[in-house]
């Protein structure tokens, strides 16, 4: 890791913030696409979670709140469609 606060890392905060902002377009744009997978939306959730941890790490708590619920989000959006599975397979 570049620069993630919360992990073991290179200390690279600015390096890091690129990279997930990176990332985020990317994830974006595949999502956008239509490709909506459960694996796709974990892995969005968990960059938005990173990046929300380098952004607070920086001072910039609303930036980083915004993050954390966008993790929020698409993590819930994973449990509504493993729950629809469920109920169809019982």
């Amino acid at each position: 890791m570049q620069g993630n606060p919360g992990a073991a890392n290179l200390g690279d905060i600015q390096g890091a913030e690129q990279n997930y902002s990176k990332a985020e377009r990317i994830l974006a744009a595949l999502l956008a696409s239509g490709k909506n997978t459960p694996a796709l939306l974990l892995q969005d959730a968990g960059i938005r979670r990173e990046y929300g941890e380098v952004l607070a790490y920086k001072g910039r708590s609303d930036q980083a709140l915004s993050e954390y619920q966008a993790a929020l989000d698409q993590a819930g959006k994973v449990l509504a469609q493993d729950r629809a599975a469920l109920r169809r397979a019982g």
